[in-house]
């Protein structure tokens, strides 16, 4: 498999939107607005987590990468981390899986 194009990459950013903008106030009906968006976020990054693995040709480190991501967002949630540090840290992870994933390096 080749690595994602920019219009896969384009489509997939318009589906997470999508579902963002539909899933936040149907969330915070249920939840407080703060744990919503925590939901959210977790959410999206888990289902861009699974995506990359799934178009991944390596095998080596996908239970790794799931266990460090259940660990980093579990550590998010018990400090009760603001939500631009939750960003940053999904941000900060996705980015080094899907360079160790796709690209020689970081």
């Amino acid at each position: 498999m080749k690595r994602p194009s920019f219009l896969e990459g384009t489509g997939l950013a318009l589906a997470a939107a999508v579902t963002s903008g539909l899933g936040l106030p149907a969330l915070a009906w249920l939840l407080s607005p703060g744990d919503a968006l925590a939901l959210l976020l977790a959410a999206l990054s888990l289902a861009y987590l699974l995506y990359l693995l799934v178009r991944t040709p390596k095998r080596a480190g996908r239970l790794v990468s799931l266990t460090v991501w259940l660990l980093v967002t579990g550590l998010l949630w018990i400090l009760s981390a603001s939500h631009p540090v939750q960003v940053l840290a999904h941000l900060g992870l996705l980015s080094l899986l899907r360079s160790l994933y796709f690209r020689a390096g970081p």
